[in-house]
């Protein structure tokens, strides 16, 4: 991975390119969490503890199998569900959305608030290939970089 100014690095994800504040991590989602229905990874940089970060950058990059249709999947219950788990809260969210268009593709930009945390996210469906690109933080802490973060995010 390319180092840029400021302790950024550059990650060559799976279809994907995007800059994190440090090195980057990667797992494959397990079989066991998709039900055999779809396959994927993610590369994500925390700050703070593994086990209780104050921020997360994640790019998540998903293949559904050919019978199934990637755009038309219900984006919103999915990062609902993403941000409970991360805030470890099932309080309601506000929710703001908009479309937006990355690399030529369409997608949503999702805002999230709700249970002490706050996220952020971009999601491009490419036929089968599903991307999702989170920075999510603590509301107390103010040091997330998300406009830098998905300004560098690009399709391979």
């Amino acid at each position: 991975d390319a180092v840029v100014a400021d302790g950024w690095q550059t990650y060559q994800g799976d279809g994907y390119v995007v800059d994190y504040p440090g090195a980057a991590m990667y797992e494959k989602i397990p079989d066991s969490q998709t039900y055999g229905l779809y396959s994927g990874g993610i590369s994500y940089y925390t700050v703070g503890s593994d086990t209780n970060p104050q921020a997360v950058y994640l790019a998540e990059h998903i293949t559904f199998p050919s019978y199934m249709n990637a755009s038309s999947f219900d984006y919103t219950t999915f990062l609902k569900e993403m941000l409970s788990l991360y805030s470890m809260s099932s309080s309601n969210l506000a929710i703001t959305q908009h479309d937006i268009t990355v690399d030529g593709k369409s997608g949503l930009y999702f805002s999230m608030e709700g249970g002490g945390s706050a996220a952020e996210s971009e999601v491009v469906a490419v036929g089968n290939d599903l991307y999702l690109v989170m920075a999510a933080h603590q509301t107390s802490d103010t040091t997330l970089d998300s406009q830098r973060f998905f300004q560098s995010f690009h399709l391979r």
